[in-house]
Formats: C-alpha cells, structure tokens, sequence
C-alpha cells in the first residue's frame, strides 16, 4: 500500500505541538543527564589514556585514539554543560507556566522521556513509557508506507471523482480517465479467457493473421467496397469484378449465361437455348451421350450402327442410294425417276409394262368380300334397326339396342383410296344422332368358321400371331375417336382388342392391329362361327368400364374396347368408309404386309354364296322372255284336277349349311311363288305347298288347278 509523505509529517507535527510543555521539561532532565554523562565520559577518558601508557602490548595507534577520545570527550562535555544550561533555561520558562511539574511517562499529563536510540531527525515512537527516535525509513516501515515520489506526488495532485481511473501522462505527471461500467468488469476478470468472454469475443479472437490453417485472413492496403479477395502472400488483397474475371479465365455474365443459370438441373439433361437470352434443358440419354463423345464423326457413326451406305450420295449412278419423290405410298412399287425414285401402285405398274393383273394370289384370303364388291342383298340400306346383314355379303353391321337403333344407313360408295386397284367402298353414315346408351353399340363383323382358321394353330404352342389391316375414311379422328378392333373366339369365350388412331379426317388411311399369338383354346374345326373379326365404332360403358383386353383373355364385355373408341352415332355429319380388309397370318407392320390378294368378282361372289344365295331377280317383277326365274316348270296341259307340281333348283356352290329358304313370286311378292297359264302367262301368286332344301339344293311342291307351270325366286340364306 503507497503511503502519503505528507500526511505522516502532519500528524508527527501534531504530536509535538501537543506535548510541547512536556517536551521542555523533558530537554531539561536530558540536558542534566547530559552533563553527568559527559563528565564521565572524559574520567573515562583519562582513565583509558593512563591504561594505554602503561600496556606495554598497546600500540602507539592506540595511543592516538585514545587521545582523541579524551579530546572528543572533553568538547561534549563543553557541549553537555551548554545543553545544561539551555536545558535549565528552558526549564526555568517552563516552571513560570507551569504550577507544577509532571511525572516521566506516557499517561495524560506525563513528560515524555526519550530512550538512548534518538537521534537527529528521528521520528518518535512510544516504546513503553519512553519515546524511542525513528529514522524516516523507518517509519515508512513502521507505517508500511511508500517512500515519497514524484509519481506520488502527482497522483496527490489530482482531483478524484466518481468512476476515474488514475493514468500517468509522462516522467513525474498523472490524470485520470473515464473508467466505464463495461471498463470495470474487464479490470475485475481472473484472467484473459474471462475477459475475451466479458468481451463477447469468439475463439477466432486468439488466433493469429496468415493463411495457414487456424489463421484469420490480414487484409492488404487497396481493398475496396465490392472488391472479391485474394490470397497476397499471408495476406488478402481486393480484387475488383474485371479483375477476378481476368484473374480465373472467367466469362463476363451476359444474358444467355444467366438464363442457363436459372435452369433446374437434373440429371441426364443437357442445356440448349430456347431464344435469345433464354434456355432449356433436354434428355440426354446414354445413346446420346455415347454419340457427344465420339472422336470424330466415323466413330458416330459406328455408335450408330450405321453401315457403309450411310455416307454415300443419293441418285441412281454407281454406289449411290435411292431417293424417293413425294407421293410414294405404302405398297407401291418402284420405278425410277431421274435421279430419284418415284412410287407406282400396282394398277400403275400394270399400265406401264403393259402386263394383265393377277387377280388373286394362290393362297386364299382369310376374309371374304375384302374389296367390298358383292352386295347380293342390296347396295344400300337406311334406317338399319339391329346388328344384322344388311347390304354387303359377309359383313355383319348396324346398331343394338333402341336408342341407338335405326339411326345408320350403309351403302356401297365409290369413294375409294388412290391407286389400291377396288373399286368400292363401305360406308357408315349418321342419319339420326343419338346418346349412345350403357350397352348400346355400333361396328362392323364378318363371322369366320372354324373350317377356315386351321392354319393359325390356335390352343398350340405353335399358335401363330394375326394382322388385321384396313382403309378408313371418317370425318371423325384423333386421340379421342379411336377404333377399336376385337378379335373373340366364340368356340372358348376368349377376345383380345387393339386400337388405331385416324389422324387425319377426311383423308384415306390405312390402319395396322397386331393381335398375339393364343396358346390356349382351339378353334373348332367345323362350320360353325369361332372366329369375329369386328370393327367398334361405338359402345356404351357396359363396354368399356374395365381395360382393353390387348392379350387374350377369358371373355369379359368390359374389356372389350377403350373408353376413347369413337361414337358413330352422336351425330349425323359423322361418316366412316371401309376399303380393302385383310387379315394374315403374322405379326406385320404397313411396310411388311402382304400384298392384298385380289379376287375377280367371280371368284368374290362364289365364295360369298356359300352364305348367301339370292336370285339377282329376288323380290323384282320379272316379265317372261325377259327375265329368268330361278325355279320355273312348263308343261303340257292336264286333265285332272288338283296336279301336284314339283320344281327343283340347284345352287351355285354347295352352301355352308342347310339354308334358310324364301321364295319370290314373279311379280315380286315375298313368300309366294306364281301359277302360270296355258299362255305363259301368271295365273296368281299362291304359297308353296312344300319347301325342302339341302346345303346343294332347293324343292318347292304345288298342287296345281289347270296350271301349265310355276315360277319363283329364291333366297338361300346359310350366314353365321
């Protein structure tokens, strides 16, 4: 602890003016001590000048002091004898003011007597009943003060106050300072951890500058506002924009690279720009990035699996490859052009090597009346009332159900596709719209019998695949007017559905189904219906509630076609054309399909009689000499009445089962057949007394009245 000098000096002041009486007596007995001391300092002096003369061992050095003690002695009795007398002075003064003398000690009213140990500028202390003399640095001990200094001296100076702290401000000056709330809670922390955390410091506040690990970065002089940073040495200078860029080989930002910036990325995507300062991304896939990264372009090409022709010129000179013109189609045939390669049809080629065409191909096609040339009912029928036959042979078409009943006409149409070598065509029309009801349906069949079908080797395990392919032309297309093409086994209840899309209305198109191969079921080999082939061109929900069956499957109506298969009937602008039908044997795409096998009418229609024989002159009025009657007798007159008559009439081809008979008379009445007269001529229109019939022939029997003949029509419907 620092003492002040001054403040010791003061209270020693006031001790002595407060004893000074006391302190006059007290000279005075010392005075008179002295004296007494002093005398027996110089005996004692003399008497050790008379030991030193008679010691024979004594040196004459000792001689000398002892000398100079006698004289010594000798001026401090002078001295005592002085003191005495200023002593007996003093004592005299202090006996005129004082009425009594007190007593030796340190009790109130006592006279201090000092001990042996005071000397001069001593400082007195009590010990005991004496006062004994204390040196200055003594009592700077004594006191444990600090020894007065000019620091000291000016820190005494200053004027303290509240919340200063005291600082020197050069050799021998001081002042104070601002000492703060925050200030002091630094000074009073254990050590420097505490302080960093009074402080709020975090542990990079230890760390050293530089740019080794666990250093803190020193900035160099120019870094600016903005500036990006740099490792300079140990430290870190700024960097402007233009020079960062220049600094790493960078791209100045620009539109375009900020619009690849805000892409999403993803992967296998690779960036293009989309327009001016705009991008996107695409797939890239592992074909087309094994392509990217390709040396050159032989090694593309060779990723491509692409051959020798790949890099020849088109024309028709040697080792170039073809070039088609615009207009080929589907199965036509090539012939040159120039320098390119121009499509011919079949009829087209025909007229060019000046050839005859070969109607039909030595295998049978699976479908009859694919060409839709024979109409042995009628050309045309209006208001069809129920899913029946009705104009073309073989084709089984129209409406179920009331609502959507009678609301189609279908007819032959001439309007057929370009260059195909048919001359007709089948066609749908609306002529009554209608909501199609929830087993309401409209399509197109033709029933095959198992006879037919063996070569498919359905139920095998060499069961093959089918393809049926057709021409179509309908205001009606797109993704939401399909066809639906069904293929149902009728001998195992199974069915397997494709859909087809016309992309283009108003327009010829061909369409492809691809069926697979069915191991399980066999078709029956008889005459009876195992195979529909059918066109759906509508259906209601009762159809279409679960998923097209593309496999076979056990039979399930609600699988049978896709929601989206087109609505013939929901109005009458709608209309649909059929053209060559074909359906093979394997799996076939428009490019590898079979040529259509073309048949002569002949041909068509022998093989369409096996379902259906009809009088050309069926339900007509036929005049005699210019019309034929398919049964027809003529006879001489008989006498006796009630002559029964026989007619027989024997079929084209033997028909595929025992047909259903009608007769038409000769005046074209329905279900009646005529009686004619001596003159030729029709008596009356009159029932058959008998029909029988065979799959090769039909009889008719009547009992005659004075008849010369019969004559009928017929009708021999044996359909599936």
């Amino acid at each position: 602890m620092a003492i002040n000098r001054g403040s010791v000096s003061d209270t020693v002041g006031a001790v002595s003016a407060a004893t000074s009486e006391q302190n006059a007596l007290t000279h005075a007995n010392d005075a008179s001590t002295s004296a007494t001391a002093a005398a027996n300092s110089a005996a004692a002096a003399a008497s050790s000048e008379s030991n030193a003369s008679s010691s024979s061992s004594t040196a004459s050095s000792a001689s000398a002091t002892a000398v100079a003690a006698k004289d010594t002695a000798t001026t401090q009795a002078s001295n005592a004898s002085t003191s005495a007398t200023a002593a007996s002075d003093s004592a005299t003064a202090a006996a005129a003011s004082a009425a009594s003398v007190p007593s030796v000690g340190i009790s109130e009213d006592n006279i201090l007597q000092v001990n042996a140990t005071v000397v001069d500028n001593d400082f007195l202390r009590i010990d005991g009943t004496k006062a004994e003399g204390r040196s200055a640095s003594e009592v700077l001990s004594d006191i444990g003060a600090q020894a007065a200094d000019a620091d000291l001296t000016a820190i005494a100076g200053l004027t303290s106050a509240a919340d200063k702290g005291i600082q020197f401000t050069g050799s021998g000056s001081a002042g104070t300072y601002d000492l703060t709330t925050a200030g002091k809670a630094l000074l009073d922390d254990a050590n420097a951890s505490a302080q960093r955390t009074t402080l709020g410091l975090g542990t990079a506040s230890t760390l050293d500058t530089g740019i080794s690990n666990t250093n803190v970065a020193k900035f160099t002089s120019g870094v600016a506002d903005d500036d990006f940073l740099r490792v300079d040495g140990t430290s870190i200078e700024g960097r402007s924009a233009s020079q960062v860029l220049s600094d790493i080989g960078a791209q100045a930002a620009d539109a375009d690279l900020t619009a690849i910036a805000g892409l999403t990325s993803a992967a296998d995507k690779g960036i293009q720009f989309t327009g001016s300062g705009s991008a996107g991304t695409y797939d890239l896939t592992t074909a087309g990035k094994a392509l990217l990264d390709d040396a050159d372009a032989s090694a593309q090409r060779t990723t491509l699996g692409l051959g020798t022709a790949s890099t020849l010129d088109t024309g028709i000179s040697n080792t170039n490859v073809p070039k088609f013109t615009s207009g080929v189609a589907t199965g036509d045939f090539l012939k040159v052009n120039g320098t390119e390669i121009e499509g011919r049809s079949a009829s087209e080629v025909l007229s060019d090597i000046g050839a005859s065409p070969v109607l039909r191909p030595n295998i049978t096609p699976l479908l009859y009346n694919a060409d839709y040339s024979v109409y042995q009912r009628s050309t045309s029928a209006t208001g069809i009332a129920n899913y029946t036959y009705h104009a073309p042979d073989r084709w089984r078409g129209g409406t179920q159900d009331g609502n959507d009943a009678g609301r189609l006409t279908i007819a032959r149409d001439s309007d057929v596709p370009t260059g195909e070598g048919v001359k007709y065509s089948l066609k749908y029309s609306c002529t009554s719209a209608g909501t199609m009801t929830t087993d309401g349906f409209t399509e197109l069949t033709q029933i095959l019998e198992g006879n037919d079908l063996q070569a498919i080797c359905k139920g095998t395990s060499n069961a093959k695949p089918l393809t049926l392919s057709v021409f179509v032309k309908s205001n009606l297309s797109g993704a939401s007017n399909l066809i639906t093409a069904i293929l149902y086994d009728n001998d195992n209840a199974r069915h397997v559905g494709q859909t087809a899309q016309i992309s283009s209305g108003g327009t010829w198109q061909q369409l492809i189904f691809n069926f697979p191969a069915d191991t399980t079921g066999a078709f029956d080999m008889d005459n009876a219906a195992s195979l529909y082939v059918q066109f759906w061109l509508g259906g209601g929900t009762a159809y279409s509630s679960g998923t097209l069956a593309t496999t076979w499957q056990a039979n399930d109506a609600a699988d049978y076609i896709s929601p989206n298969t087109m609505n013939l009937v929901s109005s009458t602008s709608n209309y649909i054309n059929f053209a060559k039908a074909q359906l093979e044997i394997g799996e076939y795409t428009s490019s590898t399909l079979p040529p259509f096998q073309h048949e002569s009418y002949h041909e068509n229609l022998t093989r369409c009689q096996r379902y259906l024989y009809m009088s050309p002159e069926y339900g007509s009025s036929i005049t005699l000499g210019s019309g034929v009657c398919d049964i027809a007798t003529w006879h001489t007159y008989l006498s006796a009445a009630n002559m029964g008559e026989i007619a027989n009439f024997h079929y084209p081809v033997t028909m595929r089962a025992n047909p259903t008979i009608t007769l038409s008379s000769e005046s074209g009445t329905i279900g009646k057949m005529t009686e004619r007269t001596s003159g030729g001529g029709a008596v009356a229109d009159v029932d058959p007394h008998a029909t029988g019939s065979t799959t090769q022939s039909v009889r008719v029997m009547e009992y005659a009245e004075q008849s010369y003949g019969l004559g009928a029509n017929v009708k021999a419907d044996a359909e599936l």
